[in-house]
């Protein structure tokens, strides 16, 4: 009978939990984050601009990230990455806009959108 070969030392793969962490962070707090910071009137200045894009780009780059490392663990093809960068980047959105302005509307609840 024809054994396995152990496997190589230092080829690892990586870990999908902190990468998921990550993205469920970015996707939930960092939206909500001027809300958390700078309080009531976070809408008026500046500072809220620079948190929301700072999230933006984290969810973004955390959109990424995972598929790469899930890809890297299953040996998967770009095809597999593409397609669930996609998916993450459209549910980042979403699950960031639900927390933005659910924190929004925590803050201030008479809140006027006009």
């Amino acid at each position: 009978m024809i054994e396995a070969p152990p496997p190589l030392p230092g080829s690892r793969k990586p870990a999908v939990l902190p990468a998921w962490l990550c993205w469920i962070a970015a996707c939930t707090l960092l939206p909500a984050s001027p809300f958390i910071f700078l309080g009531r009137d976070s809408l008026e200045g500046s500072a809220a601009a620079v948190i929301v894009l700072f999230a933006v780009a984290v969810q973004l780059a955390c959109s990424i990230w995972v598929p790469l490392v899930m890809a890297k663990r299953g040996n998967r093809g770009p095809a597999f990455v593409i397609i669930l960068a996609c998916c993450l980047l459209a549910a980042s959105v979403a699950v960031g806009t639900a927390s933005f302005f659910g924190a929004c509307l925590a803050a201030n609840p008479h809140f006027d959108m006009k």
